[in-house]
């Protein structure tokens, strides 16, 4: 296992920014997912922590080491990549003893590990097939053992299940977390797939344009995000966004339309102490935080109407895609709606959310306004 800091790190091309200052201290043993959007520098991250590229500016350090200057093959680090990257001409057995040879690794001591790991990932009957032969997770396999069998201080693994398919994927999943879990490992793992990123990592990093948006356990960053692009990517689907004015009054504009709501005077006090009475913000909330209703507004709840476009069966839950019209704007909403749904498209419905389970924004620069 081992400790790594990334510390103020940079990395431009020619013009370009890449990645801008990222900070990063993993722990010993965390499986820590750096997740965004292609683009967003996740894998020039990998790549200047396994010492495939240089960083313009900051620091990589390993166990108290800065290894800027070390070269990949002295950095004790092993790295999964999406396309597996084994060898074609060579079986199994080969691909997997081929790191321990560069090693000059004894011939016992190799079968002996060839072994073990084999027989830990379940491809101990493959080894003298060759990578055509085998399946995508036979395949993923073979590449997290070549990986394993070298005993690094850590794991780099970028994208490594994006090309199989969804039920292997889960499949894989688990079986990586409970490797992990066997080895007690130190792994950055790197995905665009954020449910990939909820249901494995420690702690999440969320990345945008080269800049980290937030760090944080997979519950933090889920039910705590710190600006709109992290409420907006992270979730399946995401928060939806709308635009709101609280008034004097305590009546609520939705888009600068006077909408049914009944707002406690304690929740209109949080909003009078930040100083945002009459100003128009962003709101946000999760889509099953909203609910079809045909009732009055109880306190703290907000009423809207629109009508469906487009529902979509999940197995036990629906996803409804609603369209509301404010003052000519028109705003599209996605409600989660657990068990029996018997509605259909082009319905008229009504929505009911609870206004304290909205988030709220800065429109100008897209941070949080916590109340």
């Amino acid at each position: 296992m081992s400790k790594l800091q990334i510390k103020n790190i940079s990395k431009s091309y020619s013009n370009t920014c890449i990645l801008n200052n990222i900070n990063l201290q993993v722990e010993e043993g965390e499986f820590i997912v750096l997740v965004g959007p292609s683009g967003s520098g996740k894998s020039t991250i990998l790549r200047i922590i396994a010492g495939l590229e240089q960083p313009s500016n900051g620091e990589v350090i390993i166990n108290n080491r800065v290894v800027n200057n070390l070269p990949p093959k002295d950095r004790n680090i092993s790295m999964v990549f999406q396309n597996y990257a084994l060898y074609p001409h060579m079986n199994v057995y080969d691909n997997l003893a081929f790191p321990l040879k560069m090693q000059h690794v004894k011939k016992e001591n190799l079968e002996q590990s060839i072994t073990k790991v084999s027989e830990m990932l379940g491809i101990n009957n493959h080894l003298r097939k060759r990578p055509k032969e085998l399946s995508g997770g036979e395949r993923q396999r073979v590449a997290l053992g070549r990986a394993i069998i070298r005993s690094p201080q850590l794991f780099l693994m970028d994208e490594p299940l994006s090309n199989l398919d969804a039920k292997l994927r889960t499949q894989m999943r688990a079986e990586l977390l409970k490797l992990h879990k066997t080895l007690s490992s130190t792994v950055i793992y790197v995905t665009h797939d954020q449910i990939e990123a909820l249901t494995m990592g420690n702690r999440i990093v969320v990345l945008n344009k080269g800049q980290v948006q937030q760090i944080g356990t997979p519950h933090e960053i889920y039910s705590n995000p710190q600006n709109i692009f992290t409420a907006t990517f992270i979730g399946n689907p995401g928060m939806n966004l709308f635009d709101i004015k609280v008034l004097d009054n305590s009546d609520i504009l939705i888009y600068d339309e006077k909408i049914i709501s009944n707002m406690s005077s304690n929740l209109k006090e949080l909003f009078t102490r930040k100083n945002l009475i009459n100003k128009k913000i962003k709101a946000g909330i999760r889509p099953e935080h909203m609910k079809i209703t045909n009732s009055p507004a109880a306190e703290n709840e907000a009423n809207i109407s629109g009508n469906i476009n487009l529902l979509e069966v999940l197995g036990n839950e629906y996803l409804i895609h609603v369209s509301s019209v404010f003052k000519k704007q028109e705003s599209l909403f996605v409600i989660k709606v657990f068990g029996e749904c018997n509605l259909g498209r082009n319905e008229k419905i009504n929505i009911s959310f609870d206004l304290k389970k909205l988030y709220f924004f800065n429109p100008e620069t897209g941070e949080r306004i916590h109340l």
